[in-house]
């Protein structure tokens, strides 16, 4: 029984000393932001009464030996602790923050901005400015079209209406179906285009944002617009359900589906003698394109989506196949499988 009684005293002792830290550490919590609050004060006349009273309050908070609890506790165990006050440690016990902080404000619309951007065709310029209205979430967003209190484009109306499809990762076998399709059309079209599905399918991962495709002709005395072609004959198809650019001669964005869910797919055309250059571009990854476009600059050439370009003579230098780059950048070749770095 002695042992046993040890040992209670012991769990509710550990246990009392956890909950003092976590409330502990309340206090310090709350210093803190009644500090910031008080910077924020200090630059504005108006506010020099609502200054002495967090001022006279946070002398006594720093100087509370034991764990603040809420803000009524507070009120009961310290002096100069009005309602105010009070309110203010609840919402910061509650939040970390104060919402009276011109950072947490900051932090209110970074998150809007992070959670609008999630929508197609959306960008940070559109989306900090539905912040600044209020408008903080998707969903927000879609009401406020509705009570017809703001606008959309039809690129948006794309995102919103397969917003919940585009969230989702794309199985690899489901884009290894969707290859099938792609190449065979393209090959209907003219069995000399080049193909390829770039991005993180190259690079060999079992999940994808989104379908990356780049074509190119290497007959470059063949004039002829293939993609609009080309875009045709999987509308037809019933691959293509929704279109965000039309009648593009160099590229192509929509949404395709072969299953339950819209996915988002870019078509390029890309010119031949740029073509292997923009495939290292566009299979990734950010941090292995970077590395080489470095190395490229080392060696006096500028390597980019649009070409390998000899820096001292302004030629973009025609290209056979990727490897043909790594050996003018006197570099050993890296499989696509080795690039997700």
């Amino acid at each position: 029984m002695n042992l046993y009684f040890l040992f209670l005293v012991k769990l509710f002792t550990v246990k009392f000393i956890c909950i003092k830290k976590a409330y502990m550490e309340n206090n310090q919590l709350i210093i803190q932001n009644l500090t910031d609050l008080l910077q924020h004060y200090k630059n504005d006349s108006k506010l020099k009464f609502k200054y002495a009273a967090i001022n006279k309050a946070l002398a006594y908070i720093k100087l509370y030996q034991y764990p603040i609890k809420s803000g009524n506790y507070a009120k009961e165990h310290l002096p100069n602790i009005g309602d105010g006050i009070a309110k203010r440690i609840d919402e910061i016990i509650k939040t970390g923050t104060l919402s009276e902080l011109p950072l947490h404000n900051n932090n209110v619309i970074a998150i809007a901005i992070n959670d609008l951007t999630r929508i197609t065709g959306l960008g940070e310029t559109r989306a900090r400015k539905l912040a600044n209205m209020g408008i903080m979430s998707v969903e927000q967003y879609k009401q406020a079209i509705a009570n017809g209190k703001v606008k959309s484009t039809h690129h948006i109306d794309v995102g919103l209406k397969y917003f919940d499809d585009l969230e989702q990762r794309i199985p690899r076998h489901e884009i290894e179906k969707m290859e099938v399709i792609l190449r065979s059309e393209l090959h209907k079209l003219n069995p000399n285009l080049i193909f390829n599905i770039c991005g993180s399918y190259r690079r060999g991962r079992e999940t994808c944002g989104d379908i990356d495709v780049l074509i190119t002709n290497q007959d470059i005395n063949d004039k002829t617009q293939y993609l609009p072609q080309y875009v045709q004959r999987l509308n037809s198809r019933g691959f293509l359900v929704d279109h965000l650019t039309v009648n593009g001669q160099k590229k192509y964005m929509g949404v395709c589906k072969i299953a339950k869910l819209g996915r988002r797919i870019d078509i390029r055309f890309v010119d031949y003698e740029a073509y292997y250059a923009a495939l290292i571009y566009f299979t990734g990854s950010k941090n292995f394109n970077i590395d080489i476009r470095n190395k490229a600059i080392e060696m006096e050439y500028s390597l980019n989506e649009y070409g390998l370009t000899d820096k001292n003579t302004g030629e973009v230098i025609c290209l056979h196949s990727e490897k043909e780059i790594f050996e003018l950048l006197c570099i050993d070749y890296v499989a696509p499988l080795e690039r997700d770095i």
